[in-house]
């Protein structure tokens, strides 16, 4: 018991002394506002395995990581807490694929800002080098077993506004921990200060973001006019060209030919030639011949026959 008592006392004294130095680092960055690698952070883990967890984050933090990560944080908190443990699944399954497809150096720049977006960070109006640059410390941190889930999610808050360094969100959570740890009372005030500050870094980034997919729908819809109206200008130009183009042909095309058509008579019958000669030779006006012709033609063959006849014996006895 003496054992355990002392070997207890040991490890809370290595832990107090753990949480100085950490204090001390925090000192450090918030004078000198360097940047915190995930060596760093690595090297401070174990102070919040237990305190931060999906489990312990009040409503209000896990409601804003939900719109970190553009998940609808719609329910109770027992289903929040199910969605943002599925949606760091779904990531973690996604950053071993990524390391197995060779890195981050293998993304081109539309796959990194889509990455560093599903993952809650920046992603417009930053370097190709920043981008992987914040992806890798997200691979090392997902890939990293001992990294609690909701650490690796709050610590991708420092890359919301340029203007917010590290402190302002994810150190002062560590402060609170801290002085819980030292057995001080963290006031309710500076939770509440800390989560809107979260919040209102969140809402920036979401506005952000929103601003500049109008700017893109815009230009889109502006590049998409733009061409209507440079097709339409092409077709307009078309027609006009093959339009001077068939004039051209018309005027250097050669005159039709203008000889006179000849008209095509029908072969003269056996029966239409005696009448036509009997007719010449008794001097019989055009009429007369022209009704011998209607007689001639006419439906009923009968009658032409019985005309013929009449019309043979009027010239025998003219010829008597």
């Amino acid at each position: 018991m003496a054992l355990y008592k002392k070997k207890t006392a040991t490890d809370d004294d290595k832990t107090a002394s753990i949480a100085v130095e950490f204090a001390e680092f925090i000192k450090k960055v918030r004078s000198e506002g360097s940047y915190v690698t995930n060596k760093d952070l690595l090297k401070y883990i174990k102070l919040f395995e237990d305190e931060l967890t999906l489990d312990n984050l009040p409503a209000n933090t896990l409601r804003a990581l939900c719109r970190l990560l553009n998940i609808q944080p719609f329910g109770s908190l027992e289903i929040i807490r199910f969605q943002l443990s599925l949606k760091l699944r779904a990531l973690r399954a996604d950053d071993q694929e990524i390391a197995l497809e060779g890195g981050v150096d293998s993304l081109t720049v539309p796959e990194l800002q889509a990455a560093c977006r599903a993952r809650g960070m920046r992603s417009l109006g930053m370097s190709e080098e920043r981008l992987k640059e914040q992806l890798k410390q997200w691979l090392e941190l997902s890939l990293n077993d001992k990294v609690p889930p909701s650490l690796l999610l709050l610590s991708r808050t420092i890359y919301l506004p340029e203007d917010i360094t590290f402190m302002d969100h994810i150190a002062e959570e560590t402060r609170q921990n801290l002085a819980e740890i030292e057995g001080d009372k963290v006031s309710y005030g500076a939770r509440l200060h800390l989560i809107q500050n979260i919040e209102k870094a969140i809402d920036s980034e979401r506005k952000a973001m929103e601003e500049a997919q109008k700017k893109e729908a815009a230009k889109k819809a502006e590049e998409e006019k733009l061409a209507a109206e440079a097709a339409k200008a092409a077709a307009e130009a078309a027609v006009d060209t093959e339009i001077k183009t068939m004039a051209e042909l018309s005027v250097e095309s050669p005159s039709l030919d203008k000889a006179p058509i000849l008209e095509v008579t029908q072969p003269v019958t056996p029966k239409e030639k005696a009448v036509m000669d009997a007719a010449s030779k008794l001097q019989i006006d055009e009429e007369h011949v022209q009704s011998i012709e209607n007689v001639i033609h006419g439906n009923a063959i009968s009658e032409a026959k019985y005309d013929i006849k009449e019309l043979k014996e009027q010239i025998n006895e003219h010829n008597e």
